[in-house]
């Protein structure tokens, strides 16, 4: 089910077939660890925006420089940049926040 709201577009969930809607990046069967709350897009692997005060709400870059809004969520809550750290740097079988860790 699909519902047009300004400029973006929200899809009700992920479709049937085990890939995910609309802003997929080509992980077929997998499910996605981080998803926009508007859009449902995965952003396990880029930068996404969490909101501080509601629980367990993340926006993609495209939502928040929108100014996307879903009840209770308000586009003026604070709000954290979180980034992925998961790519190696010195080794291959770690990722960067791991390494920063042992710093």
């Amino acid at each position: 089910m699909e519902t047009v709201r300004g400029k973006r577009r929200k899809f009700a969930g992920a479709l049937g077939n085990g890939t995910l809607g609309h802003g997929s990046t080509g992980h077929q069967g997998k499910r996605a660890l981080y998803h926009c709350n508007y859009c449902q897009k995965d952003i396990s692997s880029c930068p996404r925006i969490k909101c501080a005060i509601c629980p367990d709400f993340d926006l993609c870059l495209e939502c928040f420089a929108v100014g996307c809004e879903i009840t209770p969520h308000r586009r003026d809550h604070d709000y954290r940049v979180v980034d992925n750290l998961s790519f190696p740097i010195y080794h291959p079988e770690w990722g960067a926040d791991e390494e920063i860790l042992l710093l």
